[in-house]
């Protein structure tokens, strides 16, 4: 009840407040006094506690890890197991909401109708649906996720729309006519459209088309940039100068970038601290297996010709281009690409914060980043009745409860007391209990 609380509107904390829920809304903000609470009401001690809006991942693969790394037809019931414990990890280091960046067939609306029905225990799913090239190019497919043509652009875009998909993702080589056409389409429909800058066009023609959030600030250097992590402040200014006039917002993925940086060309050590971390009991075994293959694969992280700290000049670019985005006024969101490239579900989230302060984003700013700014954004594009990522009136309440001040340090961003979704609370010891049950039936 007597808590201290973000503030992002004001940039300051708020102290000694109650914060009211109902019906998984915010009703009331005051001052802390035990008369002002409703009859029958939860109580929740805040005292000398920190609560937060809950943090949104803005680019997740929700249990693709399973089909990249199997193939062909998994059974059902590996994936069902792959999601559910993932939307669980999620849910318990304070991901409260997620925007699933693509799938290869998984039941991403089911699953999403699941969650709000407290069917499935995670955060709240908003999915968009992958628009990859044919398998004459490098994407490789699916086939269910191939376009061809402007026409059936348009009728996939129409067909992900009425199965329940949010958004639409435009990958590498999506053809031309295809990419003008899903904008064209998901507009006029009110999908938001996302992804990389593809192959078949200018970033600037993307942009000026209509491309409402680019997936990964690295998406710049490798087209905009073409490469090259020596780019002149001008030209960086030149890139978020054409972002922003378009209203683009772009996820960062930052964190990802560090992890690649210490693993590159599979070093010995960067790789055994990797799979050292705690929270790797809690992959799925074909998260295990994927990112075991991805660091030793030639095609990725341990090219021919690659060098321990190969890697370096491209996380130090990014970083810069990243702290530039920000500081020129685009929306940049917390995004981790989990769990298919690295990442732990919701424990990349962390990692996500702590890259953003190391690229010179002021603590306060970075938090806001990793709740606000993909809330704004989901609820923007999507014209959502109800407001969430703030602590205000009127707002989802979707919170997370710390033991310390992350604003000190963002790495108190680790510290759970405990989270709510939607007005349902959790304490980190039940969350402790269900993250035991997942390692233990991975036989860790």
């Amino acid at each position: 009840m007597d808590i201290s609380y973000l503030d992002f509107f004001a940039g300051e904390t708020r102290t000694r407040k109650m914060v009211v829920v109902e019906n998984g809304i915010i009703t009331r903000i005051s001052d802390a006094n035990v008369n002002l609470v409703p009859e029958h009401a939860m109580i929740i001690d805040g005292r000398s506690r920190y609560l937060l809006p809950g943090m949104v991942d803005t680019h997740t693969h929700l249990a693709t890890n399973v089909r990249e790394l199997l193939g062909g037809n998994p059974s059902a019931q590996t994936i069902e197991e792959s999601a559910r414990n993932q939307l669980m990890l999620y849910l318990a280091r304070g991901v409260t909401t997620i925007l699933n960046n693509g799938d290869f067939g998984e039941p991403l609306p089911r699953w999403a109708t699941e969650v709000e029905a407290g069917v499935l225990t995670g955060p709240h799913i908003y999915a968009a649906q992958y628009a990859r090239g044919d398998n004459t190019t490098p994407d490789g497919g699916p086939p269910n996720r191939a376009i061809t043509d402007a026409s059936q652009a348009r009728g996939f875009t129409r067909q992900s729309y009425d199965s329940g998909y949010d958004f639409m993702k435009i990958y590498n080589y999506t053809p031309r006519d295809g990419v003008l056409a899903i904008l064209d389409e998901a507009h006029s429909l009110g999908m938001p459209v996302l992804g990389h800058f593809p192959q078949t066009m200018s970033t600037r023609e993307t942009l000026e088309n209509g491309m409402d959030m680019v997936a990964h600030s690295g998406a710049y250097l490798w087209r905009f940039f073409g490469g090259n992590t020596s780019a002149s402040d001008s030209q960086i200014a030149q890139a978020v100068q054409l972002t922003v006039e378009n209203g683009t917002s772009v996820t960062a993925t930052v964190g990802i970038e560090e992890i690649i940086d210490r693993i590159w060309c599979n070093d010995t050590a960067g790789v055994s601290n990797y799979w050292a971390r705690a929270e790797t009991r809690y992959m799925h075994p074909t998260t295990v297996g994927l990112n075991d293959r991805s660091i030793n694969a030639k095609w990725r992280w341990n090219p021919d010709g690659c060098f321990n700290g190969g890697y370096t000049p491209t996380r130090d670019f990014l970083r810069r281009f990243t702290l530039a985005l920000h500081q020129g006024g685009a929306p940049i969101m917390m995004g981790t690409d989990s769990p298919t490239v690295l990442g732990v579900p919701g424990f990349s989230a962390a990692d996500e914060v702590q890259a953003l302060v190391n690229s010179g984003i002021e603590p306060l700013d970075a938090i806001r980043i990793a709740s606000f700014n993909g809330a704004d954004f989901i609820s923007r594009t999507l014209a959502l009745e109800v407001p969430f990522g703030s602590i205000t009136e009127g707002s989802r309440a979707d919170l997370l409860l710390l033991g310390s001040n992350p604003i000190e340090s963002v790495d108190n961003i680790k510290d759970i007391l405990g989270v709510m979704l939607d007005g349902r609370w959790n304490s980190s010891a039940w969350f402790d209990d269900q993250l035991e049950d997942i390692a233990r039936s991975y036989g860790n």
